[in-house]
């Protein structure tokens, strides 16, 4: 599988040409280029072993952050992907499109999402995406990650808040459940369901570390399952890799800490104030933990 962002073209003259993704013979047009960084389009390829496109998926409208987006192959040869997909007002507003992808077969799924006014712009929101083993999409929901400005925010976030979670890792287990990893710095609305941040009192909304680390658990449907998030006090948290095999949710992540106790369900450590590199043991069945680790001064 490559999993990849699309780069942007203008003609000569200026004007906004669309995004143009060639990869061993597949084609793909997405979102036209707005800006220095808006419009970034995705492509999954799925090859066969000698490197030939079996099927592609990609989108045509949105902007998906890559480095904080993950995927992992399912078992029927299909695959799930955890994106962060941004919305904003300046190219967005009036246009409730947070994300439309195409399938293999040709045929799009559209996100949406609105603005409350338009006061609020370049708002992130997490998008959950199934694809079958032909590479058409089967489902995709969206989670909801609140967007208000903090207290007393950093001057560029006067507006709201756009950087609110990062996902860093996804898998499956072997009764087709999904999993979700990474940062959550606000609070996460995924169906009726809750999932709240720790260690954001102080953050100024800017691109400081702060928050927690948290493990989603999703159906086979991409309905909501359970989640756990990190406890205890530090400056942040964050899990960075995350892999599954014989029900167990291997994690890794790094953390700073202020000298007080980080836990992750029943597991404790106590890191100094320097960063830290943590693992992790979860079940898959009920997301209960087995052990955390911790390795104080690496990253």
């Amino acid at each position: 599988y490559t999993l990849a962002s699309m780069g942007s073209d203008a003609d000569t003259t200026g004007d906004v040409a669309a995004t143009q993704g060639h990869l061993l013979g597949e084609d793909m047009t997405g979102a036209p280029y707005s800006g220095t960084s808006y419009n970034s389009n995705i492509m999954l390829v799925k090859h066969d072993f000698s490197g030939n496109a079996l099927w592609k998926i990609y989108s045509k409208n949105g902007d998906v952050d890559v480095s904080s987006s993950d995927y992992t192959p399912t078992a029927d040869g299909g695959a799930f992907l955890a994106l962060k997909a941004r919305h904003t007002s300046a190219n967005f507003y009036g246009n409730d499109i947070l994300l439309q992808l195409v399938g293999n077969n040709g045929t799009e799924t559209t996100i949406s999402f609105s603005f409350p006014d338009a006061e609020y712009h370049n708002v992130y929101q997490p998008v959950f995406v199934k694809v079958d083993a032909d590479g058409n999409i089967s489902s995709a929901v969206r989670a909801t990650v609140d967007w208000n400005p903090v207290d007393n925010p950093a001057s560029s976030y006067t507006w709201g808040i756009s950087d609110g979670f990062s996902l860093y890792g996804a898998a499956q287990d072997a009764n087709g459940n999904f999993f979700v990893t990474g940062n959550l710095r606000r609070t996460m609305h995924i169906g009726e369901n809750e999932i709240l941040a720790h260690n954001v009192a102080d953050w100024d909304g800017g691109s400081g570390f702060a928050g927690s680390a948290f493990v989603l658990k999703l159906n086979s449907d991409l309905t909501y399952n359970s989640h756990i998030v990190t406890g205890g006090s530090s400056v942040g948290e964050t899990a960075k890799q995350m892999k599954y095999k014989d029900g167990k949710l291997y994690i890794a992540g790094y953390l700073k800490g202020t000298n007080a106790v980080v836990s992750l369900g029943d597991s404790q450590v106590t890191p100094d104030d320097k960063y830290s590199f943590w693992t992790a043991r979860v079940n898959a069945s009920d997301l209960s933990v087995d052990y955390l680790s911790l390795v104080q001064g690496a990253q």
